[in-house]
């Protein structure tokens, strides 16, 4: 595997074990900061596609036929997994089917450019990919998705599949016609859940199935927000899931074993908001944090010692699955 660091902010800094660790992989690192003060929650087009251009030349692994990981610090930065899978799917000749374990669906729908909840639906609407399985939603973005402008003709027409852990209620306007992990009663929405460790040794369990009959012969890139995690794993900019570091090693185990992988991120380290930008684009963002974001209950060291700790666990687990 070919591994590499954005930093577009200083959270992985923060972890210094974390960081020999990577050093040690011969890790590709690119400094980024400036920008990221820029782009945190959401980018305008021209400042997208400066980041591509950008990674474009400075990415290592893009060529490569071997798996490319990425960190790249707080999940307030998401979007940027559309810029590296538009990235990968210039250079792979292959159907690509990305798998997002995320407590946040990313559904949204956001014109002239891309905010960190709305890059799922920029990758559908793009082309760049068959579909989007969404693992371990647990927050309230599913209450009344319409109202909170959530983009539901993807999982209308089946290529955005959401697979929540204990799901609020659903309720919708329109039918949006029963599928792969949902069906419809009425204008209520119940889904298919996922939750628990991959019983591996029964290929044809439930989750197990399902994931495997929706990738079918697909290329597999896998998203990783750790605000998927619960707290004890995790510290995160945003309310977090109910899963299990465990549990999410033992999917990947699943995933990265049984499918052609092209690429894996892993975003949600927690770091304060340093913005820069026009005034009202500050202002903007920062209403929207206050308005959106938890007040973090660990910072500073207390933060970065969990969340190294985590990514200690998924960088051996990656190693193992991926060398």
């Amino acid at each position: 595997m070919q591994l590499n660091l954005i930093h577009l902010d200083n959270a992985l800094l923060e972890q210094p074990r974390f960081m020999d660790r990577c050093r040690s992989a011969d890790a590709n690192q690119i400094n980024m900061q400036g920008d990221g003060r820029q782009i945190r929650l959401w980018a305008t087009t021209a400042q997208i596609e400066k980041i591509r251009d950008q990674l474009r030349g400075s990415l290592a692994g893009l060529d490569a036929n071997t798996p490319m990981i990425t960190w790249y610090g707080s999940g307030d930065f998401h979007h940027v997994t559309a810029v590296i899978v538009s990235l990968l799917a210039e250079r792979r000749d292959a159907p690509i089917t990305v798998v997002h374990f995320d407590n946040h669906p990313d559904w949204v729908s956001h014109r002239g450019g891309v905010h960190c909840g709305s890059w799922v639906h920029h990758v559908l609407e793009s082309g760049v990919v068959s579909r989007v399985i969404t693992i371990g939603v647990s927050s309230g973005d599913l209450a009344w998705p319409e109202l909170k402008g959530a983009a539901l003709d993807y999982v209308a027409n089946g290529k955005l599949i959401v697979f929540p852990i204990d799901p609020p209620t659903t309720w919708v306007w329109r039918d949006l016609a029963s599928g792969a992990a949902h069906r419809m009663e009425g204008h209520r929405v119940v889904w298919t859940q996922f939750d628990g460790v991959p019983d591996r040794s029964n290929p044809d369990s439930g989750n197990v199935a399902a994931l495997r009959q929706l990738i079918g012969r697909d290329a597999i890139y896998v998203s990783i927000d750790k605000d998927v995690l619960n707290e004890p794993d995790a510290a995160t900019n945003w309310d977090q899931g109910q899963l299990r570091i465990d549990s999410l090693i033992g999917w990947l185990e699943e995933l990265l074993t049984t499918n052609s992988v092209i690429g894996v991120d892993v975003v949600g380290d927690y770091s304060p908001a340093q913005l820069e930008g026009s005034w009202i684009t500050r202002t903007l963002k920062r209403s929207e944090l206050l308005l959106d974001q938890p007040r973090p209950r660990r910072t500073g060291t207390a933060a970065a010692a969990t969340n190294q700790a985590t990514n200690l666990k998924l960088m051996s687990a990656l190693d193992t699955l991926l060398c």
